[in-house]
């Protein structure tokens, strides 16, 4: 049998992989720190809401969470942006 293929025949996709209860979170951060971003420009939220030190953390931190496939990889590095933005933040202010 020389002529046997194992990988003969289609080829499926690759499975979607489930989502977390930290990537959703994540998702939640991320809009929220873009939505106060464009409301605080149009005048919806107060301006402080668009400074680097509120709206920038959040996008961050989600993206790590949606990135991450556990949550405690990512929370040595979701610590590390937090306690940066908030040494940028008290160095502003």
């Amino acid at each position: 049998m020389s002529g046997y293929d194992l990988d003969a025949g289609e080829r499926s996709s690759d499975p979607v992989r489930r989502s977390y209860g930290h990537q959703e979170i994540g998702i939640a951060l991320v809009a929220a720190g873009l939505l106060s971003f464009v409301a605080s420009h149009f005048g919806w939220l107060p301006t402080r809401f668009a400074h680097f030190g509120v709206a920038l953390p959040l996008v961050l931190v989600g993206s790590i969470l949606i990135n991450s496939r556990r949550f405690f990889a990512a929370a040595p590095l979701i610590a590390a942006v937090l306690t940066l933005t908030a040494i940028l933040t008290l160095k502003g202010a």
